[in-house]
C-alpha cells in the first residue's frame, strides 16, 4: 500500500508539479541539480524498502521524507514569491503527505503496523484531494485546447475548496472510525461536488479522442467513490470498494492520463497522435478498476478472481507504458529524433 501511494502517485504528482508551478510563477521550479536530487531520494527511498526483514526502514524513511519536504520547498517558493495565494491548497496537500509519511515511518519502526496502514489511508485521500485540485484546473484547459468553441461552466472557487475540506474531514472521520451515516453524508456530498464540475465540463466531444475522455472518465470516478461510500450505509457494499474506485479508478486512470500526455507534450510530440495502442490501455485500467470494485460486489464468491484479474490489467497497462515510452523519454528533445519517431509522432 505505501508504495502505491508514496511511491507511484507521488512520482507522478512531483513530476506535474515540477512543470506546472513554472507555468503558473513564470519562475523556474527545479534546475537540474535538484530535480536529480529529488529523483535519488525518491529511488534510494523504494530500494531502501526491498531489504530483508526491514532493516533498512529507517534509512528509507529518512529517504523518503527528504523527497517529501525537498519537493514542498522546490514547489513552494515560486509560489511564495509570486505570491499566488489560490496554488495554497496544493501545498498543504503537500504538507500533510509529507506529515502522514513521517507518522507512517514511526508506526513501522515501533511495530505499530495498524497505524501504519491508517496512514497510507489517510495519504490516499489527501492525494485524492490534491488531484481533484489539480484536475480542476487542468481539464477545462486540456479539453478547450482540443475542442473547438468549447465553453465550460465556471464554477466558484469556494466548491473547489469545500471540496477539499470535506475530503480531508472524510478521511479523519474514517481513521477515527466515525458513524457510517456522517461518512454517507459527506461521500454524497463530495459525489454531488464532482458530479458538478464533470456536468459543467461535459462536451459531446470529449469521446473523440482517448486523449480527452481518458482524464474526463479518470475524473468521473471520483463522484463514482464517493457515492459508494455514501450506498454504505444503507447497502451491503464491501468497505474498500469506495476506497478502491478511488484510488485504482480515479488516481490510476488521471496518472495513466497524465503520464501519457505530458511525456508526449514535453518530447514536442503531438499530444493527440500518442503511440499505439494508448486508447486499448486507457480502456485496460478503466476494466482493471471494474474488476476491482463491481466485480467483489456482483459477484462476491469470485472474490480471489476478480481481484487477481484487476491486478494482472493494472500491470499490462503500465508495462504497455513503459515499453511504448522508453525510448520517446531517452532523447533529448532538442535534438533531432530518430526517423520512426518522427513518423509514427510527429513534432508539434
Amino acid at each position: 500500500g505505501h508504495e502505491m501511494v508514496y511511491g507511484f502517485a507521488m512520482a507522478v504528482i512531483a513530476g506535474f508539479l515540477l512543470t506546472a508551478v513554472t507555468k503558473w510563477t513564470q519562475i523556474q521550479v527545479a534546475t537540474s541539480r535538484s530535480i536529480l536530487f529529488l529523483f535519488v531520494t525518491w529511488a534510494f527511498a523504494r530500494l531502501l524498502l526491498l531489504a530483508p526483514n526491514g532493516n533498512l526502514t529507517w534509512l528509507a524513511g529518512l529517504s523518503d521524507i527528504t523527497f517529501n519536504l525537498s519537493l514542498l520547498i522546490v514547489v513552494g517558493r515560486p509560489i511564495r514569491l509570486r505570491r499566488q495565494w489560490r496554488q495554497i491548497p496544493v501545498l498543504v496537500c503537500l504538507a500533510l503527505i509529507l506529515i502522514s509519511n513521517i507518522a507512517f515511518f514511526v508506526s513501522l519502526t515501533t511495530i505499530q503496523y495498524f497505524m501504519a496502514r491508517e496512514m497510507n489511508i489517510l495519504a490516499t485521500f489527501i492525494i485524492i484531494g490534491l488531484s481533484g485540485v489539480i484536475a480542476e484546473r487542468v481539464i477545462p484547459f486540456f479539453l478547450s485546447v482540443r475542442i473547438q468553441n468549447y465553453e465550460p461552466i465556471r464554477n466558484p472557487a469556494w466548491m473547489g475548496h469545500l471540496g477539499l475540506l470535506l475530503i480531508l474531514s472524510f478521511a479523519l472521520a474514517q481513521l477515527s472510525q466515525g458513524s457510517k451515516f456522517l461518512l454517507a453524508l459527506i461521500g454524497l456530498a463530495l459525489a454531488i461536488i464532482f458530479a458538478i464540475n464533470l456536468w459543467s465540463w461535459y462536451h459531446p466531444k470529449i469521446w473523440s479522442h482517448p486523449m480527452t475522455w481518458v482524464i474526463y472518465v479518470g475524473y468521473g470516478a471520483l463522484p463514482m467513490g464517493f457515492l459508494l461510500y455514501g450506498f454504505q450505509a444503507f447497502l451491503q457494499i464491501p468497505l474498500q470498494a469506495g476506497l478502491h474506485g478511488l484510488s485504482i479508478g480515479g488516481i490510476g486512470i488521471l496518472c495513466i492520463g497524465m503520464m501519457v500526455r505530458v511525456a508526449l507534450g514535453h518530447s514536442n510530440l503531438n499530444v493527440y497522435n500518442p503511440p499505439r495502442g494508448t486508447a486499448l490501455a486507457f480502456s485496460t485500467l478503466l476494466i482493471s478498476a471494474c474488476s476491482r470494485v463491481l466485480g467483489p460486489i456482483l459477484l462476491p464468491d469470485y472474490y480471489s478472481y476478480w481481484i487477481g484479474l484487476s491486478q494482472a490489467l493494472w500491470v499490462g497497462v503500465f508495462t504497455w507504458y513503459f515499453v511504448s515510452f522508453s525510448q520517446i523519454l531517452s532523447v533529448n528533445p532538442a535534438l533531432e529524433r530518430p526517423t520512426k519517431l518522427k513518423t509514427s509522432l510527429p513534432l508539434t
